[in-house]
């Protein structure tokens, strides 16, 4: 999350379409805060149904802040997919230094014991092991 506080960039095509989609509602949506005749709701995809009553009054800035909260919600999808893919190679990543280094430490430790016998004991079957070949 602070390398998303420090910039606002990406190169994914999906932002811009995403952008276009929610700015294709600009229309209609100033058109019903400018008229107070027209009912002040309305439908867009990913927000529901939207109140704008209380917008009326507040001139062009509302236009920048349709702008901003659209280009707003299209990047928070590239950020949520950016940090979902991070976090699994992260993961994966993790659990394969833990199996690769840490493991691979382990397993020689225990093979290599001092009394030379670590390979033969661990080849050894768990005593639960022949019970659970038992026939009947």
């Amino acid at each position: 999350m602070e390398m998303e506080k420090l910039t606002d960039y990406t190169c994914n095509p999906d932002y811009v379409a995403a952008w276009s989609k929610l700015m294709a509602f600009q229309g209609e949506f100033m058109k019903i805060v400018r008229s107070p005749s027209i009912p002040p709701k309305i439908q867009i995809d990913v927000f529901g149904e939207i109140n704008v009553a209380h917008l009326r009054d507040r001139g062009k800035i509302v236009q920048e802040a349709f702008d901003m909260k659209m280009r707003i919600t299209s990047y928070w999808d590239i950020v949520l997919r950016r940090l979902v893919d991070c976090m699994a190679l992260h993961l994966n990543f993790s659990v394969q230094n833990l199996v690769n280094k840490d493991m691979e430490v382990e397993f020689i430790n225990e093979a290599m014991v001092p009394e030379g016998n670590g390979v033969k004991r661990m080849l050894e079957e768990s005593p639960s092991v022949p019970d659970s070949r038992l026939v009947i």
